[in-house]
């Protein structure tokens, strides 16, 4: 893990820092195939966030699961993290033969908004499909990672958290895969899907600083196809496919399209690597340090912004003022007028 540091990006919007998990490349991989989504209409999406209508992971989950319980004989059991309004379950719903399988289907979702229409969902769904069950986690228990650490529900046969990640900060990666790990039956699939940075190759990412409550919190901005392979390695999985796709989704308000990797593994070693505990410490560490030197970065900033221009700011106005259009420019304008 050396030469974890390989730069610094400075835009007016954010600062962006892009690490390594080790210091050299591999031979490069072949690129997986891209795919482009572009009959689904994008929804608005009241709360911000992402909004994906129409994720091409569905059919290939829907098709598993429909294939496990002719094999099993028995409903299989899924759990949909992060599930939001319920896109999954309204597609697996709408399948023809839905009315002909019987499945156990559990949703965490914590924005209670959207978890009132993945209620009126699974109603609707408990008609199409009555021996079925569904359940959604309680106002009481709203996060995925207090859910999963206090739930006593059986592991499941499939697990599906599609862009969840992307709200999981640096020191989270590595508890939700041990989440997962414990959650999933041995030989069970975990299908996935993270934002995708093509700028990045091998095992570097970007990280950003985001305020998450009283917190500054490290996040991920985009994966490589080789970074989220390499995780799940590590946790003791086998990955059956990975392939890139450009969706059409809602952010904040504006139509716009995302790049993601789509993925399916299968957990072959629960006990996963041991390079994974090295992995987990090494998060751990980058994270500290990064709000550290953001922290001190910040202070340098408003410094010199001040000797310069005579502008004073606090933290909380800098920082805010970063995230306008325009950002300091558009500040330091006005002044000068």
């Amino acid at each position: 893990m050396n030469k974890c540091f390989l730069g610094i990006l400075l835009c007016m919007n954010t600062n962006i820092l892009v690490y390594a998990l080790d210091g050299g490349e591999s031979a490069e991989q072949k690129k997986p195939p891209s795919l482009l989504i572009s009959e689904a209409t994008p929804v608005p999406h009241p709360f911000g966030g992402y909004n994906v209508p129409c994720n091409p992971s569905y059919p290939q989950i829907t098709k598993h699961v429909i294939s496990l319980y002719k094999q099993i004989q028995k409903p299989p059991r899924i759990l949909d993290i992060g599930a939001g309004r319920g896109t999954y379950l309204e597609f697996l719903a709408s399948c023809s033969c839905f009315s002909k399988v019987i499945i156990q289907y559990r949703a965490v979702e914590m924005i209670p908004e959207m978890r009132a229409q993945l209620i009126n969902l699974a109603t609707e769904a408990k008609t199409r499909s009555p021996k079925s069950e569904f359940k959604i986690n309680t106002e009481s228990n709203l996060d995925f990672f207090d859910w999963a650490s206090a739930t006593r529900d059986e592991p499941y046969d499939v697990i599906t958290a599609q862009l969840f990640l992307h709200y999981c900060d640096l020191t989270q990666i590595p508890l939700f895969f041990d989440h997962i790990v414990k959650l999933l039956k041995p030989g069970g699939i975990l299908f996935l899907s993270v934002d995708h940075d093509a700028s990045q190759t091998g095992l570097k990412f970007p990280i950003c600083l985001r305020n998450v409550g009283d917190q500054q919190k490290v996040f991920v901005l985009g994966y490589s196809s080789k970074l989220l392979s390499h995780l799940l390695e590590c946790w003791g999985f086998d990955i059956i496919n990975i392939a890139e796709a450009i969706l059409p989704t809602h952010l904040n308000g504006q139509n716009t399209v995302m790049p993601v990797i789509l993925s399916s593994a299968i957990l072959t070693r629960p006990e996963g690597l041991k390079s994974k505990h090295r992995l987990n410490q090494f998060l751990s560490e980058q994270s500290k340090r990064y709000v550290t030197k953001e922290a001190v970065t910040i202070s340098h900033l408003r410094q010199e912004l001040y000797e310069k221009t005579g502008i004073q700011l606090t933290e909380e106005e800098y920082l805010a003022i970063l995230q306008q259009p325009g950002g300091l420019e558009t500040l330091i304008r006005k002044e000068d007028q």
